[in-house]
């Protein structure tokens, strides 16, 4: 469009000096996975996990992150999941949590990041990718009233028929404490359509929290209250429904005469609802479960128990390695669309 009237502009914006780019401001730590890794000409949906740690050097004793932001290294990267940072996909904004509101992090934490590659395969099309995060930190000691935790509703047996122009399927989680509400992401793949969180209270009332009429993949947005956040009661459950369009009047579609399930590339489907919350009690210490580490403690365990390996001893190239194998056995044992 014609610029319009000069005058009438707002004032230019000021970014942060030093800054290298990032939105958040100078980080505190910029972390990496490890080193460049090319996507091959062949790929069309490639999963594959890296490992790398936040090091004493890097963070010495524990500190609350004050705000987190992923740089994908390259254009084929079509999301991130970086436990227990967080992630990114298509839409994703940084996150920076209101003052008060904190993430823990511990000195040494290992972070896994399940990478997910889509692009057009043929010839010439391979490209080499270093992706990374920045961390900004609260003052050393400081300790937010509230620390910020993530939930993963999701579902994986629903089974969409072909040419169903609105699929409809339901989850729910139940907040077992009295709770902060702070935002939602939902995420399908290219039939999603739509989504809807309710709250149903324990008085037997409830409350549409969020709803996304018109979904869209490449616009993934993270949805957050004001400041403050929304206080539930404990008992609270949060039903999570999502629609799929698997008919010839999405777009979208890549081929709506077959039947689609749950899977990792792009051409399959999934249904996950992120809620980011935090507990009510000011200065509540969450345990492991909750921050999203067990996943990692049952991977150790697998390992040991299987294999014989003792995780901590193994190099980043070898648990990427192992979690391949691990991954591709899974494909195997439960049936999905599309597994590559």
């Amino acid at each position: 469009a014609p610029a319009g009237n000069e005058a009438d502009a707002p004032p230019a914006r000021e970014w942060p000096a030093n800054a290298d780019g990032w939105s958040i401001g100078k980080p505190d730590v910029v972390l990496t996975f490890g080193e460049k890794y090319f996507v091959k000409d062949d790929v069309e949906d490639q999963y594959i996990t890296f490992f790398s740690t936040i090091t004493d050097e890097m963070m010495p004793t524990p500190r609350y992150l004050k705000a987190v932001e992923f740089r994908p290294g390259s254009s084929v990267v079509h999301h991130i999941i970086a436990q227990p940072l967080g992630g990114i996909a298509p839409g994703n904004d940084p996150r920076v949590f209101e003052d008060g509101f904190g993430m823990y992090l511990a000195p040494n934490t290992e972070v896994s990041w399940q990478m997910h590659y889509h692009k057009e395969p043929g010839p010439g099309t391979g490209v080499w990718d270093l992706s990374s995060v920045a961390l900004k930190f609260y003052p050393e000691g400081y300790v937010p009233e509230h620390e910020v935790l993530n939930e993963g509703m999701g579902k994986f047996d629903f089974v969409i028929p072909p040419n169903d122009p609105r699929y409809t399927a339901k989850t729910t989680a139940k907040f077992d404490r009295d709770a902060i509400l702070l935002g939602y992401t939902p995420h399908m793949h290219v039939r999603g359509t739509y989504a809807k969180y309710v709250a149903h209270y324990p008085d037997g009332t409830q409350e549409v929290l969020l709803e996304v009429p018109k979904y869209d993949f490449n616009w993934q947005t993270h949805y957050t209250y004001p400041a403050g956040g929304k206080k539930v009661p404990a008992g609270t459950e949060i039903e999570l429904e999502m629609a799929w369009n698997n008919s010839s009047s999405n777009p979208a579609n890549p081929d709506p005469n077959i039947e689609i399930r749950f899977g990792e590339p792009t051409t399959a489907e999934m249904m996950f609802g992120f809620v980011s919350y935090a507990d009510a009690e000011v200065g509540y210490k969450a345990d492991e479960q909750k921050r999203g580490l067990l996943s990692t403690n049952r991977i150790r365990e697998m390992v040991k128990q299987h294999l014989g390996l003792d995780w901590d001893t193994l190099t980043p190239a070898q648990k990427t390695e192992i979690m391949d194998k691990m991954r591709k056995m899974r494909q195997q044992q439960r049936p999905q669309q599309g597994a590559d």
